[in-house]
């Protein structure tokens, strides 16, 4: 149905998000940029939709900025992409279990150019083949090399380096200092 009154449709739309919309639209007036924006709105019916509104400004003569856009019902994207998040939370809970009752250590990290690292997961399997917890190492990033026999760390470092930088997958075989 065609909204007669402008305050109307401000009160379909989700109050959280008010504030968001009003600021690309003030950045989009004072800018005259396009502006690009997603939300939700309750119409009277109660579905919740989602809208995705596209506008261009123009100014008139006078200085006013006018646009020209589009809104989109959005709706059916957007519960594919919530089905998807719960499908990928759940697909990744599932496999968190299956690598964390694995008796193996199962590490994943991030290696920079300048040789930094991070750390984004250790499995529980670690404190049976190291003696320290998955919480252990993700709080200290030195805990394992430090405690690679030093006779190793070289080998060790440089090829899992080497290994890493060339992305391809490698086996190394060290001596590591149990708790």
């Amino acid at each position: 149905t065609l909204i007669e009154d402008i305050s109307q449709a401000w009160e379909m739309v989700n109050p959280e998000e008010i504030k968001q919309i009003r600021q690309v639209i003030q950045h989009s007036a004072r800018t005259l940029e396009r502006f690009e924006v997603e939300f939700s709105v309750s119409p009277p019916s109660g579905d919740v939709r989602w809208i995705r509104a596209i506008s261009i400004p123009g100014q008139e003569a006078d200085g006013t900025v006018v646009w020209d856009g589009l809104m989109l019902d959005i709706t059916q994207r957007k519960q594919l992409e919530q089905s998807l998040e719960q499908s990928l939370a759940t697909s990744e809970a599932k496999l968190s279990q299956i690598l964390d009752r694995a008796i193996a250590s199962i590490v994943s990290f991030r290696l920079f150019a300048n040789h930094d690292w991070e750390y984004d997961y250790w499995s529980t399997g670690c404190e049976s083949l190291f003696g320290y917890t998955s919480q252990e190492f993700m709080a200290d990033k030195t805990l394992w090399h430090s405690r690679v026999v030093p006779e190793d760390w070289n080998t060790v470092f440089s090829d899992l380096i080497n290994d890493c930088l060339a992305e391809r997958s490698g086996i190394i075989e060290y001596r590591f200092q149990h708790k």
